[in-house]
């Protein structure tokens, strides 16, 4: 079991596997596939308005993309942020320390028709079992931020923007490749 989850991580870890059908993306008006991610933002701060503020500045970031939409449920991946207050000893706030983690969602009927040739069947049951109700981790971040608006903001840009460069735009162009488009 293991060693087939292993495999499973990896497979989704480089692209091999895509998100839920129907998350991969949507068809314009001549047929063409777009990549298109649903993602859902969850953020955890002590300070309900630190919370909005990363909340927005996250959503902001996402919506800059373009492709990607901001979803509530249903989504292909999940940034979920916690940011905690650094504070010196008169207890001043000096910083965020912010830690970001990146998980995917995976359909069993995707698993199965992207691995299920190279697994035994009770292996392929084991794996179904396994990701059906989770969300599977991709990246983790970690990040410092000036304890102001500014310093917030600059920290989601550079996190989204990891994001896309390291999950969104490999899933874009491999993609493109597929339907011929380069």
């Amino acid at each position: 079991m293991l060693k087939a989850a292993i495999w499973l991580l990896l497979l989704s870890a480089f692209g091999i596997i895509h998100a839920q059908p129907g998350s991969r993306g949507f068809r314009d008006q001549f047929g063409v596939l777009h990549y298109s991610p649903q993602v859902k933002i969850d953020v955890v701060a002590p300070d309900p308005e630190i919370q909005k503020t990363l909340v927005s500045f996250l959503g902001r970031e996402l919506r800059s993309l373009q492709d990607v939409r901001i979803v509530e449920s249903g989504q292909s991946h999940l940034v979920h942020m916690i940011a905690m207050p650094i504070v010196d000893n008169n207890n001043n706030l000096i910083a965020y320390a912010i830690s970001t983690v990146f998980t995917i969602s995976l359909s069993a009927e995707l698993v199965s028709r992207e691995i299920g040739e190279m697994v035994p069947q009770e292996t392929m049951d084991k794996i179904t079992q396994f990701i059906e109700t989770k969300q599977h981790f991709l990246r983790h971040y970690l990040d410092m931020s000036a304890p102001n608006q500014t310093g917030l903001r600059e920290a989601c840009s550079a996190i989204i923007t990891t994001l896309d460069t390291e999950l969104f735009e490999p899933q874009r162009k491999r993609l493109r490749e597929e339907q011929g488009q380069n």
